[in-house]
């Protein structure tokens, strides 16, 4: 599990560019450190707000399988 959800990232990170909040304001806002926003933001303008979403989640296996491999 991350951290952070998926839809808090892309809320995040669509906020900024419309100048509606600085990196400072959304880390007082949210209460998440100005560097990661800034990350997210920039992955977002570099990308699009499909790559702050989470791709994987956590596999769970049958004790046969891990028994077999």
């Amino acid at each position: 599990m991350t951290k952070y959800s998926s839809e808090l990232k892309v809320q995040i990170a669509s906020d900024y560019p419309y100048g509606r909040d600085t990196y400072n304001g959304l880390s007082k806002k949210y209460n998440i450190a100005a560097s990661i926003i800034r990350t997210w933001v920039k992955a977002a303008e570099l990308n699009g707000l499909e790559i702050l979403k989470v791709k994987r989640t956590k596999r769970e296996y049958s004790v046969d399988f891990k028994l077999l491999y």
